[in-house]
């Protein structure tokens, strides 16, 4: 037993080792996402598998030591049936490696040309199921209140002063004639309320008033005016309006900043990201900042979520497949190793991004995280494909006798050790918070094409194409 035990880590303390550290670069590259939660579970997912990773090198040798040896291993542990298929299948894709690839490629070519219909979508009321009550609700306030989400602008300076209320109505005016907009309140419309009303329901008056007013032989200022318009009202009126210096209304209170509200009907989350950058465009194009905010409130927040995770996707894959990369070309000392190791994570990307697409599957904040984990858990794979194949083909085996060796061995753990991630994952599809669902669903469906691209698409290209890092080794020990 102590000799099995030793022989088993001496022949994969090495592959071990470098796909612990792939798996541990490929999630740690969540740092580099832009949102706080991508982060840490980066860092934590990073951890674990480092504890992992130091068990499998410690505590399971030593487990394994005091354990008895299971009937079915000390008999031979072979299973007849699973071996043949494994040797039919590894047949199979070297006898048809070019037909395989051509297939393999148009695939991708096929589901990168349904990427850019990928949506993103960050409007939490979309992580429920339709029907739910929360939705229900939501669609009833859509419909009768003109949206549930809103844009603000702060518009500071003396709000009492006739031209900063027609500098809140521009703005104003210039929400309404958005579609999206269904609304807008401020300021301004109760003081238009009420100069209506102070000119005994007047409808010509339904305006901001002038900035000099005559009554008789007297003028006073328009300031004046809506000074003693804004005393009709009370504080619980204006709190969500003004910000007040004093508690109390008075003719000397004195308003120093003013709130717009726009109410938004329902639009996905990339339209609000436009329609804030539209916005920001034209209050920096008529204000200076001094003056009025640049784009605030929870629609504003999905609309730059919505940025931030399509700026974040791209960057945590950008690092995540460069430092695989890195890593992999050091190990085998090869830079085509790194080249072959990420070709098969490449096009699993590729698939699980165009399949999301196809069916419609939103991009958020659960999903935004799958690359960096299909990458960090996809490497494994190839990683111990490519490493038994090489030592394989050192023995002096040829390119179909290495990868039906390959598959026989390794390939039997690699099947065994994504099908327990992925049932580990189908736990996630029993939720009801549709990211969450959706998230263990692509992770699932990721896992299997990186399985796929291992175990079907590594071993018709290496035997097609030969690489030096592998076939180079055996002909210089020939």
């Amino acid at each position: 037993k102590d000799a099995n035990i030793r022989e088993t880590i001496a022949s994969l303390n090495k592959p071990i080792f470098l796909a612990g550290i792939t798996t541990i670069v490929g999630l740690m590259s969540l740092l580099g996402h832009f949102l706080p939660p991508a982060k840490e579970l980066g860092l934590l997912a990073g951890f674990g598998v480092f504890v992992a990773f130091t068990l499998s090198l410690t505590f399971i040798p030593a487990a394994l030591k005091n354990l008895r040896i299971p009937p079915w291993i000390a008999h031979g542990g072979q299973d007849l049936r699973f071996n043949r298929f494994l040797q039919g299948w590894g047949r199979f894709f070297v006898r048809f490696k070019r037909t395989v690839m051509v297939v393999a490629v148009a695939c991708v070519i096929v589901a990168g040309l349904k990427i850019p219909t990928l949506r993103i979508d960050t409007d939490p009321i979309h992580y429920f199921r339709e029907g739910s009550e929360i939705r229900v609700n939501n669609e009833r306030i859509s419909e009768d209140f003109g949206g549930s989400s809103q844009l603000s602008i702060i518009v500071t300076g003396d709000i009492k002063e006739p031209a900063t209320l027609r500098r809140m109505k521009e703005i104003s005016l210039f929400l309404e004639q958005q579609p999206a907009i269904t609304r807008t309140l401020s300021i301004v419309d109760q003081v238009e309320l009420l100069n209506e009303a102070w000119h005994d329901g007047d409808p010509a008056f339904r305006a901001i008033p002038e900035d000099k007013i005559a009554m008789g032989d007297t003028v006073i200022s328009g300031r004046s005016q809506v000074a003693q318009l804004l005393q009709f009202l009370d504080e619980e009126d204006l709190e969500q309006l003004v910000q007040m210096e004093e508690n109390t209304i008075t003719f000397e209170t004195e308003f120093v900043r003013a709130q717009i509200i726009a109410r938004i009907n329902r639009i996905s989350s990339a339209e609000i990201l436009e329609l804030n950058q539209k916005v920001d465009e034209f209050i920096d194009t008529n204000y200076s900042k001094a003056e009025v905010s640049p784009v605030t409130g929870s629609a504003s927040i999905m609309g730059t979520l919505t940025d931030l995770i399509a700026r974040g996707q791209l960057r945590s894959l950008a690092i995540s497949l460069v430092l695989v990369f890195l890593v992999t070309s050091l190990v085998f000392r090869s830079f085509q190793a790194g080249l072959y190791s990420v070709f098969p994570l490449g096009g699993a990307v590729i698939l699980v991004f165009g399949f999301m697409a196809y069916f419609g599957i939103e991009l958020n904040t659960a999903t935004s995280m799958l690359t960096s984990i299909l990458i960090g858990v996809g490497i494994d794979y190839t990683i111990h494909f490519l490493w038994h194949y090489r030592q394989f083909v050192r023995k002096g085996m040829d390119g179909q006798e290495a990868v039906i060796q390959t598959l026989t061995t390794s390939g039997k753990g690699i099947i065994f050790n994504a099908f327990s991630v992925m049932v580990g994952f189908m736990i996630l599809m029993v939720s009801g918070f549709l990211p969450i669902f959706f998230f263990g669903f692509v992770i699932i469906f990721s896992i299997g094409m990186c399985l796929i691209g291992a175990l079907a698409l590594l071993p018709a290209l290496v035997v097609w194409t030969k690489p030096r890092f592998i076939f180079g080794e055996a002909k210089s020990e020939s």
